[in-house]
């Protein structure tokens, strides 16, 4: 499989992206000052993971296994042996393992949620993340969390497409990126990258041709032209971790909790899945195990307290009436972070 990433737009500050505006079901809550997006979507935790570490992990593990039946050092294969097989066999362990070792470590124990803020009053984004240590052995380093900010009028928001092309099929995955320009020009010539940091808006195995402009044009109205906190008709997304392996099918399958309401809602793709359902359901099994050991390991970090004295008091529960001076509910990890 080829992959081959282009930026496909760079989007204005102060032009329209879209005609519509969407949270694309990312914004976790709202404060008083701020916007706070969610990072994590259910539906793929664990999914790393299971692909990564257990797939292509397993297939470099299954090809050292096949390597191991020639590892004799008979006369007539003792050079072929030497020169090949035992190469080939400590290769492809070692990349096997350490595919294990790096994918369990980026959905095992990590935190329930790198969140984004987009602070209106003080114009200003700030966000969490985890970068693990270079080298070989940052696998096996402590991944600290860092909390960075940026100035948003700095902020580059760009449209990045990667295509994957097996040959005969050719695939698109859409990706809304927050780019931050380095500090001087001094830094810029010294790197040999434009950008300094950037971050990811929504989860980019979700997101469309269609819906990148319309996930940034909600973010822009609410940030330059004091858009309302939720477009018409939507709301803060859930964000509480699943409390069991059976919530955790829910989340990555058409079973589980919320069945028979998805049977109301989509009843025609309910019953073509239930067709497929024999291919698809070993499939299904193992992604809601792996969610739910992600969501078992995981922990949660709170704001800091400065941070969240900065963006103000989280707004009170109510429903979305589609009106920009209406309050969105907040989802109950508003008032755990508050009292943290």
């Amino acid at each position: 499989m080829n992959k081959i990433g282009t930026p496909r737009t760079t989007f204005e500050h102060k032009r329209a992206a879209s005609a519509l505006a969407t949270t694309g079901g990312w914004v976790r809550g709202v404060y008083a000052n701020a916007l706070e997006y969610t990072t994590a979507d259910k539906s793929v935790r664990g999914v790393a993971f299971l692909f990564g570490g257990l797939g292509s992990g397993g297939i470099a593990l299954w090809g050292a296994w096949m390597l191991s039946d020639f590892l004799d050092l008979k006369p007539h294969r003792f050079w072929t042996t030497l020169a090949l097989v035992w190469p080939g066999t400590i290769f492809f362990t070692l990349l096997g393992l350490g595919a294990l070792i790096w994918y369990s470590r980026k959905e095992f124990f990590r935190p329930l949620d790198l969140p984004i803020l987009f602070d209106r009053k003080h114009r200003q984004v700030i966000w969490m993340d985890r970068w693990p240590p270079g080298g070989l052995l940052g696998m096996f380093k402590p991944w600290p969390v860092r909390i960075s900010r940026c100035d948003w009028d700095r902020i580059v928001p760009e449209h990045h497409v990667v295509t994957y092309t097996t040959g005969s099929t050719a695939r698109q995955q859409h990706t809304l990126a927050l780019m931050v320009p380095h500090a001087n020009a001094q830094a810029a010539a010294e790197s040999i990258t434009p950008y300094a940091d950037g971050l990811l808006l929504g989860e980019p195995m979700t997101l469309t041709e269609q819906t990148v402009p319309a996930v940034w044009e909600h973010v822009r109205r609410y940030m330059n032209a004091k858009g309302p906190a939720l477009p018409p008709g939507e709301r803060v997304c859930d964000s509480a971790r699943p409390l069991g392996w059976w919530q955790s099918f829910g989340a990555v399958s058409m079973f589980g909790p919320g069945y028979v309401k998805r049977w109301h809602e989509t009843p025609y793709m309910m019953g073509f899945m239930h067709l497929i359902a024999p291919l698809m359901l070993p499939l299904g099994l193992a992604m809601a195990t792996a969610n739910w050991l992600s969501y078992l390991t995981a922990y949660d970090v709170p704001w800091p307290q400065d941070v969240l004295d900065q963006v103000g008091p989280a707004l009170e529960v109510g429903q979305v009436s589609g009106t920009a001076s209406t309050a969105p509910q907040r989802s109950a990890r508003f008032e755990r972070n508050r009292s943290s």
